[in-house]
C-alpha cells in the first residue's frame, strides 16, 4: 500500500465543495472583483456567513464592523477569502466523522493553533499573503485523520499510545506503513489541485529541507506545530522536533515565540468556535 492509495479509494476525500472550485476558477480569471466573488459565495449561504464572521473576528482585528460579504471580500482581500473558504471546506469534510481511537477535538485544537501561529510567523517574516500559511497549519496533519479514518485498527496501534513513545510520530508511521501522515496529507491536497506551496508545506513539514520548491513554507509549519505541541519551555523536545534548517531558512529565533504564542492564544477560542459552528 502507498499513501496515494488511501486517497484514491475514496471519492468523498477527492472532492471539495463545488463553490470552492467555482471561486478558484473565478480568481484565476480576469473577472474577479469583490462583487463577483461575493456573488459566487452566496451560492453557499452558510459559507458566506462563515466568511463574514471570520472577517469580524479577532483573527483580523478590524476597527469597524463588516456587514456585507462584498465588503468582507474588499477589506480582508481576495486571497484571504479564498483561503478561509478552503479552510472551512476542509474542516466541514472531516469534522462530522466518527473515528475510534482518535481524539478529533484534540486534533483540531492542535491544528487550529498551528494555523494561527503559522500565519503569525509568516507575518513576522514579512511574507506576502501570509493567510495561506493559516491553511497550511490547519491541514498539516490532515493525513493523520485520513489514516485514522481508513485504517482504524492500525490507527489504534499508531496513535493511542503515541505520547509514551520516544520516536517521532512520522518515524513510527513509516516503520509501520511504509509512509507517513505527511505523505498522505500531501497526496490529499494534490488531489484537491491546491497550490504547490501548500502541497509541499504539508508533505514536507516533518523534513522541510526535502521540499523541492517550498522549503520555507514547510519550515514555518514545522516550527508552528512544534511550539503548539511543546510550548515555549520544553527546549529539549523542541530541539528534537525542529530541524536546524528550519531556523536558518526562516530567519526566526526562539526568543520571538513567547509573544506570538500569547497572541495565538488570544484569538484561538473565538476562532475555534467560528470554525466549528460552521462545521457542525
Amino acid at each position: 500500500m502507498q499513501a496515494k492509495d488511501l486517497i484514491s479509494s475514496s471519492l468523498r476525500l477527492r472532492a471539495l465543495p463545488k463553490v470552492y472550485y467555482q471561486l478558484q476558477q473565478l480568481l484565476d480569471s480576469e473577472q474577479a472583483s469583490s462583487a463577483t466573488i461575493a456573488h459566487c459565495l452566496r451560492n453557499d449561504p452558510a459559507l458566506s456567513a462563515h466568511v463574514l464572521r471570520i472577517a469580524n473576528s479577532s483573527l483580523y482585528n478590524l476597527s469597524s464592523k463588516i456587514d456585507t460579504i462584498s465588503r468582507a471580500v474588499t477589506v480582508i482581500g481576495h486571497n484571504a477569502v479564498h483561503n478561509q473558504v478552503l479552510a472551512s471546506s476542509a474542516v466541514g469534510m472531516f469534522n462530522k466523522r466518527k473515528m475510534p481511537y482518535f481524539n478529533i477535538r484534540e486534533y483540531w485544537e492542535h491544528s487550529l493553533r498551528s494555523a494561527i501561529l503559522a500565519q503569525k510567523l509568516a507575518e513576522q517574516c514579512q511574507v506576502l499573503h501570509s493567510e495561506s500559511y493559516f491553511v497550511g497549519g490547519l491541514l498539516h496533519d490532515i493525513g493523520t485523520m485520513v489514516i485514522a479514518m481508513k485504517l482504524p485498527e492500525l490507527a489504534r496501534t499508531l496513535y493511542m499510545h503515541f505520547p509514551d513513545e520516544i520516536k517521532p510520530q512520522h518515524e513510527i508511521e513509516f516503520e509501520t506503513l511504509g509512509f507517513t501522515h505527511a505523505d498522505v496529507g500531501g497526496e490529499l491536497l494534490a488531489s484537491w489541485a491546491l497550490s504547490a506551496h501548500l502541497v509541499e508545506a504539508v508533505r514536507h513539514h516533518e523534513q522541510p529541507e526535502g521540499a523541492p520548491e517550498s522549503p520555507f513554507s514547510a519550515a514555518i509549519i514545522q516550527i508552528a506545530s512544534a511550539y503548539v505541541q511543546c510550548g515555549f519551555h520544553d527546549t529539549e523536545r523542541l530541539e528534537h522536533m525542529i530541524d536546524p534548517f528550519s531556523w536558518r531558512i526562516s530567519g526566526l529565533h526562539h526568543e520571538q515565540l513567547p509573544r506570538l504564542l500569547l497572541e495565538t492564544e488570544g484569538v484561538f477560542a473565538e476562532t475555534f468556535s467560528l470554525f466549528f459552528t460552521r462545521a457542525a
